[in-house]
């Protein structure tokens, strides 16, 4: 065997900055039995004698890849992702004006919202978490159920019935949907109790143990929401708005989505019992100038302020550019904005009060400039490799309280 030396010790130094670089991956490991399968990594040392490698090192790693720089203001998920790519070059379909008729007559006032509270999504980080809590859930398909997370107690659901949550891990790049949380039981039994709880893994329809990280999974996941779409998908947050664009489609929930078909990128049929006409996986865009913006803007009433009207347009232009697919079942109409639970809305003048108009802002500031002469709608809108969705790739699932429906 060589013995040691110069090239020794950089072959050392070499291993250890390799190392260095999953350490982070590697603490995540600590807390979390649900893991990825590993990846090997083979390192030499000290050169070769007679052709052989003088010592051979096997080391695993485990993550799919490493976190981009500052992963608290990426983009999630990759490029190529259907709601990551702008809707330029979409082309219209024939049946728009039928898919558009039916979106407008679900509230032919046009009393759409920007939604921040009810029924949109906290987002939590794992970097904040003060203890690793079992998971105890009705549902969980990829098979939480009896191990531990991270978590903290001072978490909580965004309101409403559905008392949803997200927990992102920046340094792996896992993502966990959290539905019906019950923060009662929870704290009482130091467990996470809910309905369903899921890391996002395996393909779209969430066969697989081994995950994308969030900032590369470009495929949806059927277990959650009624879209099949993971809960990330579509959720705008504050450092969007103040890095001055939103680099994707957004997420609209409608009132009882239709239970007979979905459009790609759907994974599946919510299955409601008295749907409605309009079908998930739609996406639909605003035709407006940036001069009409502009003059909707200057039309809001004085006490709305410089700093949200520039907050606003940056919303405006990503209905415009990136457009939004419906996602879920809802009471109402509205884009899904972070749930103040998490979010710092006052960072970017994004706080609702009511203005001297009567009007209340930001959540009322799309009244007047969306219209049904405005509207586009783009119908299997997916990147190329994307599959489609057809009725003969259809299987059961279910869902609780909402029954059994279709799925592709």
């Amino acid at each position: 065997m060589a013995k040691p030396g110069a090239q020794f010790d950089k072959d050392i130094a070499d291993i250890k900055a390799t190392l260095a670089k999953h350490e982070n991956r590697i603490a995540a490991l600590e807390s979390n039995t649900q893991v990825p399968d590993p990846d090997p990594v083979v390192a030499v040392i000290g050169g070769e004698e007679n052709g052989e490698p003088d010592v051979l090192i096997n080391a695993t790693v485990s993550g799919p890849s490493e976190p981009p720089a500052d992963p608290e203001t990426t983009r999630p998920y990759g490029p190529n992702a259907p709601w990551n790519v702008p809707v330029s070059g979409l082309t219209h379909n024939a049946i728009e004006s039928t898919e558009i008729s039916r979106l407008v007559s679900l509230d032919t006032g046009f009393n759409w919202n920007f939604r921040q509270k009810e029924y949109t999504y906290p987002v939590y980080h794992t970097s904040d978490a003060t203890v690793n809590w079992t998971v105890n859930a009705l549902y969980s398909e990829s098979g939480l159920n009896g191990s531990t997370i991270p978590f903290n107690p001072a978490w909580q659901a965004g309101p409403g019935t559905d008392a949803q949550m997200i927990i992102l891990n920046t340094a792996t790049g896992e993502e966990y949907n959290i539905w019906k949380y019950d923060s009662v039981v929870s704290l009482a039994n130091s467990e996470i109790v809910a309905s369903r709880i899921n890391r996002v893994q395996g393909d779209d329809q969430g066969a697989g143990t081994g995950y994308d990280s969030y900032f590369t999974r470009e495929v949806g996941y059927k277990p959650a929401r009624g879209i099949g779409i993971q809960y990330l998908m579509g959720l705008v947050r504050p450092w969007e708005i103040a890095q001055g664009v939103i680099e994707h489609a957004m997420s609209m929930p409608v009132i009882a989505p239709n239970n007979e078909g979905a459009f790609a990128p759907a994974t599946k049929i919510e299955g409601i019992q008295d749907s409605g006409p309009v079908r998930e996986g739609l996406r639909f865009s605003l035709e407006v100038s940036e001069a009409e913006i502009d003059a909707h803007l200057a039309a809001m009433p004085g006490d709305v302020s410089t700093a949200m009207r520039a907050s606003m347009k940056v919303l405006f232009t990503a209905m415009r550019d990136y457009g939004w697919f419906i996602t879920d079942n809802s009471g109402a109409l509205g884009l899904q904005l972070e749930n103040d639970q998490s979010a710092d809305w006052a960072s970017v003048d994004m706080v609702d009060f009511t203005s001297s108009g009567g009007k209340t802002y930001p959540r009322d500031a799309m009244d007047g400039l969306v219209t049904q002469a405005r509207l586009r709608c783009y119908v299997d809108s997916k990147d190329a490799s994307y599959p489609a969705f057809t009725p003969s790739q259809a299987a059961s699932f279910t869902d609780p309280d909402l029954g059994t429906g279709t799925t592709s």
